[in-house]
């Protein structure tokens, strides 16, 4: 009697070790998560995985299996939601909507410029730079910054077709990736300007067409000196961030 009394505590104990290790596993994980935490259905998502887990330490030590089994099912259902919001996360950039950098010369660049060889046609790079965005950050505060990020963003995903990228490359600077040749991409671009200019932002940009066989790099560079003459060229013409407009 007394051996089943000491075995049966033994594996109570054994219970409540294991029952805590998976808890501590399990915080830790879905604390990794919590950059995720502004998307849509995370924190729904989140709630039911914190509840499956303490549940799953409940019918373990209860020995409770049915509990346990609907429990890793539930849990199981809402760790697989977090995943998919991770992935969305990793290919859109959370602020603007567009494509983040590392992502698209990671999955599609190499497809698109595969394509482009294959088929023979063009593809243009235009860089684009906001003009005096940190002015404008440092006098008006990063709420406004973002909102004006947020428009931009919105102008180009609207101003290109379905057969173009739109990419936040980095701070105020955009890439766009166009299946077109330098003169169509400055058609594109001067609607684009025109757009901007309508919400009170100036841009800067500078356009090149990618080369068979040239490094990415190389042809990126080129748009980006592009960029910069026009900034620098016509900045007289565009700093005057007091013609922004806060919304």
């Amino acid at each position: 009697m007394e051996m089943k009394d000491n075995r049966r505590e033994q594996l109570m104990i054994e219970r409540i070790i294991l029952a805590t290790i998976l808890v501590v596993l399990g915080f830790h994980a879905l604390g990794t998560t919590r950059r995720l935490a502004q998307e849509r259905y995370y924190k729904l998502y989140f709630s039911i995985a914190v509840c499956s887990l303490t549940i799953v330490s409940i019918g373990i030590i209860t020995a409770n299996w049915w509990l346990l089994a609907i429990a890793i099912f539930v849990g199981f259902i809402s760790i697989e939601g977090i995943s998919l919001i991770g992935r969305k996360v990793s290919i859109k950039d959370f602020l603007t909507g567009l494509y983040r950098k590392e992502f698209f010369f990671r999955e599609l660049l190499p497809i698109e410029l595969a394509g482009a060889k294959r088929m023979n046609f063009p593809i243009s790079f235009v860089m684009i730079d906001i003009d005096n965005f940190k002015e404008y950050n440092d006098k008006y505060g990063h709420v406004q910054g973002d909102k004006l990020l947020q428009k931009m963003g919105k102008i180009l995903k609207e101003s290109i077709r379905e057969s173009d990228f739109a990419i936040r490359y980095g701070g105020d600077e955009f890439l766009l990736i166009l299946i077109c040749d330098e003169e169509e991409a400055e058609e594109v671009i001067k609607r684009i300007t025109n757009a901007a200019k309508r919400e009170g932002i100036f841009i800067s940009y500078g356009i090149s067409q990618w080369k068979p066989g040239e490094d990415i790099e190389k042809t990126i560079e080129r748009a980006d000196r592009r960029m910069y003459k026009m900034k620098y060229g016509t900045k007289a013409t565009s700093n005057l961030f007091d013609d922004y407009q806060i919304t």
